[in-house]
């Protein structure tokens, strides 16, 4: 393959690897922040009373968040397409150790991709909707982005850092807050117009 194709290759996965690990990085935002294991009890019920105050929003948004991290994620190792970049196509030798390494998450996340986000399944299993905790998935991106310097650094000898995605998550925080602080502005606001404003009881109608 010419030296431009696999420039074209890298620098389609510079995108692809950075949009799935922010749309990964928002997912668990979402999803984990319901979890008293994770946050404790206090904060997870604090999250999931903000997310109720707009379920339908966060729901539809974790569920595309977590379909475009999977499907995205998936196109770096889809081999036997010709009609696509893989990354095999940059730099073989390296994916298939790469591959090797990782084939229990990949071969995880390709199914959940095929069963039920790109195809859905006819008759889907329970294990088809299981995609591969995060105490695995973290350090998966972390070899991932190690991987792509790896052939990053062998094709041009440049380099990528991923830290951006990360910034998603301090996003969906900000975004809890204000909704926490505005939900509180509006239940005041009911407040004073029905149990004060509106009350023939208030005092300047009874002097």
């Amino acid at each position: 393959m010419e030296s431009q194709n696999k420039e074209d290759i890298l620098e389609y996965f510079l995108g692809n690897i950075f949009l799935s690990k922010s749309a990964y990085e928002a997912w668990k935002a979402i999803c984990f922040a319901k979890s008293e294991g994770v946050v404790g009890k206090e904060l997870s019920e604090r999250y999931l009373k903000i997310q109720n105050c707009h379920a339908k929003f966060f729901g539809i948004v974790e569920r595309s968040c977590l379909a475009t991290f999977v499907v995205t994620i998936c196109h770096a190792f889809d081999v036997n397409r010709t009609d696509s970049f893989s990354l095999d196509k940059a730099d073989k030798d390296a994916y298939d150790n790469f591959f090797n390494e990782n084939k229990g998450i990949i071969n995880q996340l390709q199914r959940v991709r095929h069963k039920v986000f790109a195809h859905g399944g006819i008759r889907p299993q329970p294990e088809d909707y299981i995609i591969p905790p995060i105490n695995e998935l973290n350090p998966f991106f972390e070899r991932l982005e190690k991987f792509y310097n790896l052939i990053s650094n062998r094709i041009n000898k440049s380099g990528a850092i991923f830290d951006n995605a990360l910034e998603i998550k301090q996003d969906i925080e900000n975004l809890y807050m204000n909704i926490d602080r505005g939900e509180g502005v509006r239940l005041k606001e009911i407040d004073i117009e029905w149990r004060w404003k509106q009350n023939d009881n208030k005092i300047s109608k009874k002097i």
